[in-house]
């Protein structure tokens, strides 16, 4: 018997969700893969504030990202 699942290609993905509680790992994880990738040539460091996903100075001052979406 025959699926009738559609297959989607990876070229035709735009959206990615991480989620999880809090401060189990979901910026240093986006920050690795995004490195791992070559989406970046640095690798972002949240003690740091040089996390790529946390850019605002509220996120920075308080190493946790605030924003959704």
């Amino acid at each position: 018997m025959a699926s009738s699942a559609s297959v989607t290609e990876t070229a035709d993905i735009r959206n990615v969700v991480v989620f999880g509680h809090g401060g189990c790992g979901k910026t240093s994880l986006v920050d690795s893969m995004c490195y791992v990738a070559g989406n970046t040539n640095r690798k972002g460091d949240i003690d740091k504030g040089s996390a790529l996903t946390d850019f605002t100075p509220e996120e920075t001052a308080h190493k946790s990202s605030i924003n959704l979406g």
